[in-house]
């Protein structure tokens, strides 16, 4: 396997689950087109 160069940062559940709404709620504000993707994304990590 070949490195990507990708990098991840671990934060805790709360602070996950907290910027997810976050992002949710901009994209309830902006309709945008992906929102019921990232809703559904959302549904099957933290529900």
């Amino acid at each position: 396997m070949q490195p990507r160069g990708a990098t991840f940062e671990v934060i805790p559940y709360m602070d996950a689950r907290h910027y997810s709404e976050m992002h949710m709620a901009k994209c309830r504000r902006e309709k945008s087109s992906d929102r019921d993707v990232w809703q559904e994304l959302f549904n099957q990590t933290f529900m």
